[in-house]
């Protein structure tokens, strides 16, 4: 089951709850920025900054109990309170339980989630095979066209051009072009040029 955020007038109780704790009125409506504010300044006076990463504040419990994290960063704050105020939630959002749950059968009165497991289709997904080899060096040795394998190619010259244009060949790359990385390339076969000696 999601959890349903509830809110208490203007913001979450979670967010009027851990204002209160600090000794802040709420009766009010405070801006996010300035929320914001208040828990930088709660930060500051209980040294909860990291001393190592200046912008990181590690949270103690009542900062745990709001944000729901062991750290957050002073520069996200304001990011992280937009769930907590009434005013930037939609409708969709505050009704969450009525789209997440459905009841299955009236006289039963059982509620069943709608949402399919997680792990269903995205496990599915990963172990498909694919009709595509993966790159690897040991394929890349059974995919390529070997010497060879050319040369005796080379003799059946009717057929020749059909076998192996399309196909791949491993060839030197240029010694004196810096801006290759690897000394030979995998290229595919265009063409056929006959070479007269």
């Amino acid at each position: 089951m999601s959890k349903k955020r509830e809110f208490s007038g203007w913001g979450s109780k979670v967010l009027v709850a851990f204002l209160a704790s600090i000794g802040k009125d709420t009766s009010q409506q405070l801006s996010q920025h300035e929320v914001a504010e208040i828990i930088k300044r709660y930060a500051a006076e209980n040294n909860l900054f990291d001393p190592e990463k200046k912008k990181k504040i590690v949270c103690d419990a009542k900062l745990f109990m709001f944000f729901g994290r062991k750290s957050v960063n002073k520069n996200r704050i304001l990011g992280h309170l937009t769930k907590h105020f009434a005013d930037n939630q939609s409708d969709d959002d505050l009704d969450l339980a009525e789209e997440d749950w459905f009841v299955a059968d009236d006289e039963d009165d059982v509620q069943v989630t709608n949402k399919k497991p997680r792990t269903s289709e995205a496990v599915c997904r990963d172990k498909r095979r694919s009709c595509f080899a993966s790159v690897t060096t040991e394929n890349m040795k059974l995919l390529f066209l070997k010497r060879r394998v050319v040369e005796e190619l080379s003799k059946d010259s009717e057929n020749f051009d059909a076998k192996i244009i399309g196909s791949f060949v491993r060839v030197k790359a240029n010694p004196y072009d810096y801006t290759q990385k690897n000394s030979h390339l995998l290229v595919q076969v265009g063409g056929n040029v006959p070479i007269t000696t």
